[in-house]
């Protein structure tokens, strides 16, 4: 814009500078001219808005001992039953967000960080674990399960047996008879555990 003012001498007209540089003579315009403040508009209350007794009496009504803990659809059908009506659903939701109180309104416990098991093993016949495996066979829907005690460190395989149907004491019928000389003596300290896959 700044080229067309440039060229816009005494003897030459804005129309003849804006049409040999094939700039259009709004734009220019447009250019040089602040833009308007924006105009906020304000709308007017609406006239079916609820006064502030009302609010405050749908406030107090959530707040009361017997509706403390209740979503406002459950307060809004209990009293509608009796036959109060404050405002509907939304209304009440819409009041309620207005102060920030929306959201959940049971008391909860808190979440507790459990800590997760683990097992760890620094060398072998420490820690013996468990799984099943179902396996199929050529009949239809019929299931034989494989039962397979592993040596956490050495992922070795200690024992192992196939039965038709699961059952949880079973894994101790898999263990080694005898049991290697290494782990007779950590049997009674050693857990057998469910593997977590």
């Amino acid at each position: 814009m700044d080229l067309v003012e440039d060229f816009a001498e005494p003897g030459v007209s804005m129309v003849a500078a804006c049409s040999s540089l094939g700039v259009s003579r709004a734009t220019l315009y447009r250019g040089t001219q602040p833009a308007p403040p924006l105009a906020i508009r304000e709308y007017a209350p609406s006239p079916r808005r609820l006064g502030d007794d009302e609010r405050q009496a749908i406030v107090d009504a959530m707040h009361s001992e017997e509706f403390v803990d209740q979503p406002p659809m459950e307060m809004f059908a209990k009293l509608l039953s009796r036959g109060v009506y404050l405002a509907s659903i939304r209304t009440i939701y819409r009041v309620l967000a207005e102060l920030g109180k929306s959201k959940e309104r049971r008391n909860r416990r808190l979440p507790h960080p459990y800590v997760r098991p683990s097992l760890t093993a620094t060398g072998p016949n420490q820690v013996w674990t468990w799984d099943i495996t179902k396996l199929a066979t050529l009949e239809k829907g019929v299931f034989l399960h494989a039962y397979v005690i592993i040596d956490l460190f050495s992922r070795y395989v200690v024992g192992w047996m196939v039965a038709a149907k699961e059952c949880k004491h079973w894994p101790r019928n898999c263990l080694p008879r005898p049991l290697p000389a290494t782990a007779s003596s950590r049997v009674s300290s050693c857990t057998l555990t469910e593997a977590q896959q």
